[in-house]
């Protein structure tokens, strides 16, 4: 819908005839039906009663349903309980029976101060997301600081499950792989495993020469894994876990859904539904890690 002013403009000029009606619209950036609807609406009228008889017109398009009572505390129970977006909540309530959009349940949630408002609007992403069909295939870490401590995150990258974490004083070679050794016991053995070029990982070159391996890339040799190595100054490669970072830091500094790293992991693998995975059926990350095992790989 056009703004007063506009209205206003198009109805003065259609009225004085010295621009064609081409001209007019080009001006007022307006298509051919909308500014023939507001001549005939509005013409030989001044601005004051333009304002006066927008003032009175009902507002455009259908009126807003009353969303029952019984919904909305539905949508906050859920949040309160699963700490999910709308999309997931929605899907969730869709399967109670109770048929809502998604939409419809942020409206609820940001009535309720519920909702955590981004500082500046997120431009779509131009890459293409990619994943491994099975899991194990690929596990993707790095680290990153955390309230004065160093945080590692290991994620198998089909179904998006935190296989390990730890929380350290310093991010060193032997922490990670006291934490991947944690992982393998009880998830197993990945194949492959993504890193960037950080002195924990890797051991790189000096003035040209070739450097001796550190203690994680013969650990990881020495347990048949394949060393995968993110490309230099590309942080989207590790992107996954990128995003679990801000996840954990999200949760439990800004929203305070949770006080520790553990409540946060144990919710992500087990009860949020992920929207990467099979969301029509509500999938966890855990659920999807079994679903996704190769057929070899399972007991």
């Amino acid at each position: 819908m056009l703004s007063l002013r506009k209205i206003s403009f198009l109805v003065r000029q259609h009225r004085e005839g010295e621009l064609s009606a081409l001209q007019i619209r080009k001006l007022a950036k307006a298509s051919k039906s909308t500014f023939y609807r507001h001549i005939r609406q509005f013409a030989g009228l001044s601005y004051y009663k333009i304002r006066k008889r927008l003032a009175q017109s009902k507002p455009p398009g259908r009126p807003a349903k009353q969303i029952p009572m019984r919904h909305a505390r539905a949508v906050i129970q859920k949040r309160l309980e699963t700490k999910a977006n709308d999309r997931i909540i929605a899907k969730m309530l869709q399967k109670e029976g109770i048929k809502i959009s998604h939409c419809k349940v942020y409206s609820l949630l940001k009535s309720a101060g519920m909702v955590c408002m981004l500082s500046k609007r997120r431009n779509r992403k131009k890459w293409v997301r990619w994943q491994r069909k099975h899991s194990l295939s690929l596990w993707q870490t790095d680290w990153s600081l955390f309230r004065g401590k160093w945080l590692i995150v290991i994620l198998d990258d089909a179904s998006r499950l935190i296989a390990g974490w730890g929380l350290f004083d310093s991010a060193t070679s032997e922490n990670s792989i006291k934490v991947l050794k944690e992982a393998i016991s009880t998830h197993g053995r990945p194949k492959a495993m993504l890193t960037g070029h950080d002195v924990q990982f890797y051991a790189s070159s000096k003035k040209g020469k070739p450097s001796s391996k550190n203690a994680f890339q013969l650990f990881l040799e020495a347990n048949g894994i394949n060393h995968i190595l993110a490309r230099v100054n590309h942080p989207q490669t590790c992107g996954k876990v990128e995003r679990i970072f801000g996840e954990i830091k999200t949760r439990i500094e800004r929203r305070h859904d949770f006080s520790t790293v553990d409540e946060v992991v144990s919710w992500h693998n087990e009860i949020k539904p992920h929207m990467s995975l099979n969301l029509d059926e509500l999938e966890t990350p855990a659920q999807a890690f079994q679903r996704k095992m190769h057929h070899k790989t399972k007991v």
